[in-house]
């Protein structure tokens, strides 16, 4: 007789391993600290996951779902585009706010490149990014020179990096406060809007394309 699989086990890995990885990072978090902390053993773990990184990969896809279904939740209330980005940078704020280590092990994650993202995993956020593309094309609001990637780098990597700032209390004395998601959800708003790369509106870079313009003029009359 086939073994059955104790849900409430797979759950309490999950949320351990968000914690463990939330605390030290992925290259940090051995397998057996978050056996530890679920209250299993590195036995039961290596039944369910492979290994470390399908651990990984099995909690970004189901954080991934949660967020495709927030934007689904917000087009289903018949929102404006504008609303569901701004709807969507508070929702990553509201869970920063009431979970924060569901963000510290997302923040981790990101700039780590030692572990390989799953194609399935990449896939949906592919069409998470593709869905919003698509939403936001249609209602004119998102540029069209802005590309899926781009709308990933603006709604998912702006915010997250605001918020691994404001936990560090760099710039502020208090984490998070509450106009920073309203300031950030504006200035996705403008980026997808605007839909021109940084380097056009970089006044470095706008000097040295008025320099070799010059350079060029020059020479061309010499």
């Amino acid at each position: 007789m086939a073994k059955q699989t104790d849900l409430t086990k797979i759950e309490r890995i999950r949320e351990a391993a968000i914690r463990v990885f939330g605390r030290n990072g992925s290259a940090n978090a051995p397998v057996a600290a978050i056996a530890r902390e679920a209250g299993v053993s590195v036995g039961y773990l290596y039944r369910h996951y492979a290994g470390k990184e399908d651990l990984l990969n099995d909690l970004l896809e189901k954080t991934l779902e949660k967020l495709g279904d927030k934007v689904e939740e917000l087009a289903a209330q018949r929102k404006s585009t504008e609303e569901i980005i701004r709807g969507f940078v508070r929702y990553i704020f509201d869970v920063a706010r009431e979970q924060p280590e569901r963000i510290l092990y997302v923040l981790h994650l990101q700039n780590d490149l030692s572990w390989k993202i799953a194609e399935s995993t990449t896939g949906r956020l592919k069409d998470l990014c593709g869905h919003l593309l698509t939403l936001g094309r249609s209602a004119k609001t998102v540029a069209p020179g802005i590309t899926a990637e781009d709308l990933y780098i603006i709604l998912f990597c702006l915010p997250l990096q605001y918020i691994g700032t404001s936990f560090r209390n760099i710039f502020r004395p208090v984490p998070l406060p509450p106009e920073l998601p309203d300031k950030v959800a504006d200035m996705c708003l403008t980026a997808v809007r605007n839909g021109e790369p940084a380097s056009d509106r970089c006044g470095y870079c706008e000097e040295k394309r008025t320099n070799r313009t010059f350079i060029s003029e020059t020479y061309e009359e010499n």
